[in-house]
């Protein structure tokens, strides 16, 4: 179980929920859509990419080996957008927020950290949010396939 959560945050995928822009652009109203940054670094190197809302089809055709037999394929519809990480946590930006490196295989500070748990990663989000006063998340599921297709869509 802990392995599956060091992939999740990997990509902490430190979503950014709700309107950021605020925060990035000081004495200025929200932006549109189309007037976010593309993408921006946080105060301990993390770089995120803006994510458009948009529609794609969620799920694996029924092809596709290893597919869960309840799983179906459906449209779904992101209204909103958001900043996503671009890479992994790494064990250095870990360090950085949570004072320690849990992970197995060290060796490098761009190493993804690895071993931690999903209250591990909820801690860090909470130190992240105080640390950087921006609202810090784990995606959604559709977040994060949407993210993952980086415009492609497989419809099957």
């Amino acid at each position: 179980m802990k392995r599956f959560f060091s992939l999740v945050l990997i990509a902490i995928v430190t979503t950014l929920a709700g309107d950021l822009s605020g925060s990035l652009v000081p004495d200025r109203k929200p932006l549109g859509e189309t007037d976010r940054p593309k993408n921006f670094t946080n105060s301990i190197g993390m770089k995120f990419v803006w994510i458009p809302p948009g529609s794609f089809v969620m799920g694996s055709p029924a092809n596709e080996a290893g597919r869960i037999e309840n799983e179906t394929q459906h449209k779904v519809t992101l209204s909103k957008g958001f900043y996503m990480g671009a890479y992994t946590v790494t064990q250095e930006q870990w360090q950085a927020v949570m004072g320690n490196n849990p992970s197995k295989c060290k060796g490098g500070k761009n190493l993804p950290v690895d071993s931690i748990s999903w209250n591990d990663c909820q801690e860090f989000i909470k130190r992240l949010r105080e640390q950087d006063k921006k609202p810090y998340r784990l995606p959604t599921e559709a977040e994060w396939e949407y993210g993952c297709r980086a415009g492609r869509s497989e419809e099957h």
